[in-house]
């Protein structure tokens, strides 16, 4: 055997570079960006599926004609069956420069937002209905004055009674963050 595998101050300094490596090696892992289970990646993920639903609102909101076949009753059944599958809801009001304005087209019959909470969004909140907490966001229609479009993105699902397998309380775009978050009260958020 070498005489360098005889020395004991090799086998101990072995011994404290692996441990100072192991060591610095459980920091790397446990760092947020690479550990999946932390709070801060589920909150990221939890915006990036805001985001996304945010991002083909707008995207769906551009189609010019898709809106005026809508305001028009004109869609045809690949509209509706395009709108349908949204995972957010699209409300279309008319009416909006009168000071009188209806809602004339919606793609879900999940919720429908109160008339007395539409007032109160300039641009966008969170807001508590009936089943949840509600991203709700507010457009311009382009070319058409008359029309305003809102889409409702469902950050928490929340249910009266939360002791059935169904009905429990979740966030359906971050399914893991439901176990170790709750969403506080709207008006704290606000603030």
């Amino acid at each position: 055997m070498s005489k360098i595998y005889q020395n004991k101050n090799f086998w101990s300094y072995l011994i404290l570079i692996a441990s100072l490596v192991l060591f610095a090696a459980s920091f790397v892992f446990k760092s947020p960006v690479l550990n999946e289970t932390s709070l801060e990646y589920k909150e990221r993920e939890l915006q990036r599926g805001i985001h996304l639903q945010e991002g083909d609102a707008a995207k769906v909101l551009t189609d010019t004609s898709l809106i005026r076949r809508l305001s028009e009753n004109k869609e045809t059944q690949a509209d509706i069956d395009l709108l349908y599958n949204k995972p957010y809801g699209l409300y279309l009001y008319k009416g909006v420069e009168s000071n009188q304005p209806y809602l004339h087209f919606w793609n879900t019959a999940t919720i429908i937002i109160p008339d007395s909470i539409l007032h109160q969004i300039k641009d966008e909140k969170l807001q508590k209905l009936a089943n949840g907490y509600y991203l709700i966001k507010k457009f311009a229609a382009v070319n058409t004055k008359d029309i305003t479009v809102y889409s409702a993105i469902l950050v928490q699902s929340t249910y009266y009674l939360n002791s059935t397998d169904y009905a429990k309380e979740t966030f359906p775009l971050s399914p893991d963050l439901t176990s170790i978050a709750v969403l506080a009260k709207p008006q704290r958020l606000m603030q």
